[in-house]
């Protein structure tokens, strides 16, 4: 019944633009070239098959967050055989005639109508064949998860009133927040691509106010419960295919929600790992480098994100006997009374040899292994790693650079280099391998989704093939590998600007660099127009009839390329040259670069020309791209460094704890216990982003999150209606200046009316000598004055006092639906 109300009622709308959108995304998947061959390109909505419509609505959602772990109808069960609805129903068929009036089409509930009519007392029995054919029963359409269903389906339709009211029955609310606000920012984007642009901004704006529905949520439980708060950020949302609501927001790019303080004080906490959090990194820095040094580390055993069972156990420490039972007052009143006595505990622990067993002390070897295992650590270490590669890769190119017949090559330093890039090559395919996707297509896809990991993907390009060509090029023309090598080199020093991610000052600048990098590439095919049109009007006119040669690429480029940067040439661009070209064209058959120019008077204006465009107009416009890219970036500096931490973060959580080259080990390692220990079966690691949580914490949190919903409930409720209070109040003040003023133009319409008879009053002699003393009319004319402007006050005031009436009127009518639905 979903399946054909979704698909006939729903998507075959024509003039729903949501509708239209969603048509072409769910064809999307048929009209690929594979398809297309094969003759099953379904371009007509009609053509489209029925039975696996909710699996298709699923890709649909797959393809426009890049990620398959959204798979909610992706199961056998979800495919519909038959279209006709399919439900039991125990009671009078009569009760449930207007439900069928909806689900049935015309001309199938004129048979329902035949049938009901003609067996009314059969049809009232659950077992008759009317009831079985029309009310079958099938178990496997039941959902699991309705509330989270039919809130995708109102997110997918730009249902605002349906996403409000399901996001409010359900539950994951702050899950189910983010995810809506994803999935319209997608929606959207397909939306501005369809040129559906007034869509796409209302889609734009729902899903913004989406993301602030989830930060509001996120306010609410952070100042109820910080511990509880960053377990909600972590906690694995079974609904949303094992996702985190970090993850979530790291993915998808939800720049508001990652900027939270409740996400930065957890991803500080994640950081810094057992460490205490005013560990500085230079004393981390100088530990790894001497690890005696670990004596002046305190540790933080209390604050840990390491395993399940530590969980379980905060959960043991925290719940009552019967929690589920528990009010939620009670609950909050104990975790405060449990928060203040864990307070006045002693935390932190330093290392010591002869205490182990005190509360206040660790061991020495625990605290090698707990400062090794935090990703600051780690971070560090690999900072180290790169810079020690760096070192050699420079030595051996700069010392001892032949070719393969040479004697002693490669050197030792050159194979350790090689050495050391297939451990970090190997590191890259692990990470593309733990991604949490299904398909090797969405795990290159997710990976692929970093900025850096592309680059990583560049650079290992080039070591790849600078170490082919130095293999296979001979000592003739071994300059070739020289130059693969200086590419290579130059590209890894500049990943280390990734590092500068780690700080919060030098990471926005990294940001804004990778930025401006696009503004440059826009600028550079227009520029590129203007360089290539100037070039060839400068080849045409200086060098005619030059012979076919890839010189002449160079020559046309070479001239107006530099002349941006002030080499203007102007000894090259006249006759002569700079005496050593020649005329003879004998000579410069045999030797292009000795040609000398043509005297040409138009070169001169086109080089004019050409310095106008580029020196005043395109260099103007480049800067004016990077210092409005340099003043968005800036304003919004914290916002986004804040949400690059969390890939930075979740990367090196998720990294082993030695580096390249010995991380090799560490595969080996995780090999052998793939094919041994655990028999084929991959060992999930734990991730602290993603926190499989255990049955009573989840009801903690389920309940610390409805209670959120309501406070986020009522607060809006009590902004409305403050808002309208004071709208109330402004018009009431409104419409007493309005009787104010009324009032003073009646006074002052009676008070003139008396003057006007007291002056008319006399005869008209005195009245005629009077006027023929004022002569010019001045008071007659004055006196009319004054009463065009009072009429003209008047209609005014009438104008407005029927606007007010109208607002009052809406604003009573506001107040009756607000007043039903509170009794509701």
């Amino acid at each position: 019944m979903v399946t054909v109300t979704i698909r006939t009622w729903c998507l075959g709308d024509e003039n729903d633009g949501v509708a239209s959108v969603l048509r072409n995304l769910i064809r999307y998947p048929s009209q690929g070239w594979l398809n297309f061959l094969r003759s099953n390109s379904k371009d007509e909505w009609k053509d489209f098959p029925k039975k696996g419509i909710l699996q298709s609505i699923n890709e649909t959602i797959i393809h426009l967050l890049k990620d398959d772990s959204f798979s909610f109808y992706m199961e056998p069960k979800y495919i519909v055989e038959k279209e006709e609805p399919c439900i039991e129903w125990k009671g009078d068929q009569i009760v449930i005639k207007p439900l069928l009036e909806r689900m049935f089409s015309s001309s199938n509930m004129n048979k329902v109508q035949t049938t009901a009519g003609s067996k009314t007392q059969q049809s009232q029995n659950p077992n008759s064949s009317c009831a079985k054919q029309f009310l079958k029963m099938k178990d496997s359409f039941d959902f699991e998860h309705p509330e989270r269903d039919l809130f995708i389906f109102s997110v997918l339709f730009n249902r605002r009133k349906l996403v409000n009211l399901f996001l409010r029955k359900g539950s994951f609310h702050v899950g189910m927040s983010l995810f809506g606000a994803s999935l319209l920012k997608a929606l959207s984007r397909r939306a501005r691509i369809d040129e559906e642009d007034h869509l796409s901004t209302d889609m734009l704006q729902h899903a913004l106010s989406m993301e602030q529905v989830s930060k509001a949520l996120l306010d609410e439980c952070y100042a109820s419960s910080r511990q509880d708060a960053h377990l909600l950020l972590t906690r694995e949302i079974h609904q949303l295919g094992g996702m985190s609501c970090l993850l979530h927001a790291d993915r998808q790019h939800l720049m508001d929600f990652a900027e939270h303080s409740a996400c930065q004080t957890r991803l500080s906490s994640i950081w810094k790992g057992s460490l205490s959090l005013h560990t500085s990194e230079l004393k981390v820095f100088l530990t790894i480098l001497c690890p005696f040094l670990v004596w002046f580390i305190k540790f933080d055993m209390a604050r840990t994100w390491a395993s399940k069972n530590d969980i379980e156990q905060i959960s043991e420490k925290r719940r009552g006997p019967q929690i589920q039972h528990q009010q939620p007052v009670s609950e909050g009143y104990q975790r405060r009374n449990l928060q203040r006595n864990n307070s006045q505990r002693p935390r932190l622990r330093h290392v010591s040899i002869f205490k182990c067993n005190n509360r206040d002390s660790i061991n020495p070897f625990m605290a090698l292994f707990k400062f090794y295992k935090t990703p600051l650590t780690r971070f560090m270490a690999n900072v180290i790693s790169y810079v020690f590669f760096l070192g050699l890769f420079s030595y051996f190119t700069l010392t001892n650079l032949k070719a393969v017949s040479a004697s002693n090559s490669p050197s030792t330093v050159e194979v350790v280099v090689w050495f050391w890039f297939f451990t970090i090559l190997m590191e890259e395919f692990r990470q593309v391998m733990v991604k949490g996707q299904h398909s090797l297509k969405y795990k290159l896809l997710n990976w692929g989704n970093n900025f850096w990991n592309l680059f990583d993907l560049l650079t290992h390009v080039f070591m790849i093939a600078s170490i082919t060509i130095r293999l296979l090029i001979h000592e003739s023309k071994f300059v070739a590998a020289r130059y693969a090598y200086s590419l290579t080199l130059t590209v890894y020093f500049l990943r280390v600007l990734q590092f500068f991610f780690a700080e919060k000052n030098m990471g926005p600048k990294v940001i804004m660099i990778r930025k401006m990098l696009k503004d440059l590439m826009y600028f550079l095919l227009i520029f590129m127009v203007v360089l290539v049109s100037f070039g060839v009007a400068y080849h045409i006119n200086m060098f005619p009839n030059s012979p076919v040669s890839m010189l002449i690429l160079r020559d046309v480029l070479y001239y107006p390329y530099f002349q941006i940067y002030g080499e203007l040439s102007l000894d090259d661009l006249t006759k002569g040259g700079d005496g050593s070209c020649t005329d003879n064209e004998t000579l410069w058959l045999e030797n292009p670069n000795r040609r000398c120019p043509e005297d040409n008077g138009m070169v001169p204006v086109l080089l004019a020309l050409y310095l106008l465009l580029t020196n005043i107009l395109l260099i103007n416009l480049l800067i004016a791209m990077f210092s409005y890219t340099f003043q968005v970036i800036q304003e919004n500096s914290t916002k986004v460094w804040r949400y690059n931490r969390i890939s930075l973060v979740n990367e090196y959580c998720d990294r082993p704890t030695l580096v390249p080259p010995v991380i090799v080990l560490n595969h080996l390692w995780r090999i052998m216990r793939y094919f041994l220990a655990e028999k084929g079966q991959v060992a999930k690691r734990h991730n602290p982003f993603s926190v499989r949580l255990s049955h009573d914490i989840n009801l903690r949190l389920t309940q610390l999150e409805k209670t959120a919903m309501n406070m986020y409930l009522s607060t809006s409720r009590d902004r409305v209606e403050m808002f309208l209070d004071n709208r109330v109040a402004n018009t009431a003040e409104r419409l007493d200046s309005m009787m104010d003023d009324l009032l003073r133009i009646k006074e002052s319409a009676v008070y003139q009316g008396k003057d006007t008879e007291q002056a008319g009053g006399g005869d008209g002699v005195d009245s005629r000598v009077t006027l023929h003393k004022l002569g010019d009319g001045t008071s007659v004319n004055k006196s009319e004055k004054d009463l065009a402007e009072l009429k003209q006050q008047f209609s005014e005031l009438k104008a407005q006092s029927v606007s007010n009436t109208t607002k009052l009127g809406e604003i009573s009518n506001l107040l009756q639906s607000l007043l039903a639905q509170k009794q509701q």
